[in-house]
């Protein structure tokens, strides 16, 4: 228990002096005022600057995009979900038979495809 204590109270001393030397360089090298405003800049402010490509507000030209983005990333979990369980449990109850190996070397290699090669295979296949 005497131990446990020393401990801790050793660990609270070291943290205290890198803490220290921390705000020390951070007051030396003039890093003062909002972090958050230092390290987002006008992101934080909501300012995002003017596109140079469409001649407006970045905002603007954000959002829909954004929320496009939103939408596929709703339907890319609603899809991925369900469908990684069924395999899942299809590859957990019948472990080493071949629809196990041929799920598992599929997971493999969509895995290890780049998102620009599953967009042109996926762009490939669903041409008419």
């Amino acid at each position: 228990m005497v131990l446990l204590l020393l401990k801790r109270i050793g660990f609270m001393i070291f943290t205290m002096i890198v803490v220290s030397i921390i705000l020390f360089l951070l007051l030396k090298t003039g890093l003062t005022g909002d972090p958050t405003t230092r390290v987002l800049g006008n992101f934080a402010t909501d300012n995002l600057g003017t596109s140079t490509r469409y001649k407006g507000p970045v905002k603007d030209v954000l959002l829909p995009k954004l929320w496009n983005t939103a939408i596929l990333g709703f339907w890319i979990f609603a899809i991925m979900i369900p469908l990684s369980l069924i395999l899942g449990i299809l590859s957990g109850m019948k472990e080493g038979s071949m629809l196990d190996q041929t799920i598992s070397v599929f997971g493999i290699l969509k895995t290890s495809l780049l998102l620009c090669q599953k967009g042109q295979l996926i762009k490939n296949l669903l041409k008419p």
